[in-house]
């Protein structure tokens, strides 16, 4: 594993200043929690932020030497004091006993005689018995020891949590930063703009996109709801297929659509319906859409996405999400042209 020096990405400069202001002066709490989407690099931030706070001859600004025993160890990903806390591979939750070995750890010296760290990603996989250990620790902390807690999800965790550690908001980054950076790590940099759409402005987030070739896969997903909205398709076809799919991810993208279309209705300019073309159907279609409509879509696309958190019937939130769509807009089309 390798260890960034100092900030890890552009647009976390300001905020690693103010944090390594705090942990120097020390006024820094021993529990922070990184919130913010995910693709912000919210992950690369905590493991630089540990290298800096173990390393023993980091510079003015925070950056570790990358030289010392203590950067080598993490940068082999081997150093004793620093522990992640994760799901376990044939889990789907972080349990209490992990939590548990997790607070044995906090009582104990550090190996290395300096500052020990504990990074737990994603916090808001703690189920509620964890999470209620984890308070003890939270209560009662080692002076010697620094909790970084990551989530995308920051109301997903128990308000005693969240009351017992100091909250870090990651948001995305500028449009032009986030453009100028990726623009700089892809193969093909003119799709920059579409893949920061598709990701929500996340930086990483459209980088991984990227990799798994989405342009295609979202013009193909943009098509089927103009075909839906034209009545020229199953919607339990559609929600079939779709189910094969990455569903947080495409109920992602079809709630990207529905902004569009908002957009567009109030003289706006899309950013994932253009992906297909510029003169997509969708944008005659918006001009004709009701806004009661199209915002009760937009609720009904919010109440699919946290129903697919929980739901084991993935295809049936699919399958009543695009009928919804189907009954509404097709039968406004029909108006529209009678």
């Amino acid at each position: 594993m390798s260890v960034e020096l100092g900030a890890p990405y552009p647009w976390h400069g300001p905020m690693w200043g103010r944090l390594q202001s705090g942990w120097r002066s020390g006024r820094l709490p021993h529990a922070l929690i990184f919130h913010g989407m995910p693709g912000v690099g919210k992950r690369a931030f905590a493991e630089a932020f540990a290298a800096s706070v173990l390393c023993r001859n980091s510079d003015d600004k925070g950056r570790p030497c990358g030289i010392c025993g203590e950067c080598q160890l993490m940068a082999a990903g081997t150093h004793p004091d620093i522990t992640r806390v994760e799901i376990l591979e044939d889990k789907k939750e972080i349990g209490i006993d992990q939590i548990r070995e997790l607070r044995e750890v906090v009582t104990l010296r550090s190996h290395r005689a300096g500052f020990k760290v504990v990074i737990v990603d994603p916090a808001d996989a703690m189920n509620v018995n964890s999470s209620n250990a984890l308070l003890k620790t939270l209560e009662e902390p080692s002076g010697d020891t620094l909790l970084i807690l990551l989530t995308a999800r920051f109301g997903a965790l128990l308000p005693t949590v969240r009351s017992r550690c100091q909250a870090v908001a990651f948001p995305t980054p500028a449009a032009a930063d986030a453009e100028a950076w990726l623009r700089g790590v892809l193969d093909r940099p003119d799709d920059a703009p579409a893949l920061l759409a598709l990701a929500d402005g996340a930086p990483l987030k459209a980088q991984y996109l990227a990799g798994q070739d989405a342009l295609p896969m979202a013009a193909g997903l943009i098509r089927e709801l103009e075909a839906l909205a034209t009545g020229k398709s199953d919607p339990l076809a559609v929600a079939e297929r779709w189910a094969k799919s990455d569903i947080p991810t495409t109920l992602s993208w079809v709630g990207g659509v529905l902004y569009d279309l908002a957009r567009l209705k109030f003289g706006g300019v899309p950013s994932l319906i253009n992906i297909v073309s510029r003169t997509s159907p969708l944008h005659d279609f918006a001009s004709r859409t009701d806004p009661g409509p199209l915002f009760e879509m937009i609720d009904r696309v919010r109440e699919a996405q946290r129903d697919a958190l929980t739901s084991l019937n993935q295809q049936m939130i699919l399958e009543g999400m695009l009928l919804h769509w189907n009954e509404r807009f097709t039968n406004m089309n029909k108006r529209a042209k009678s």
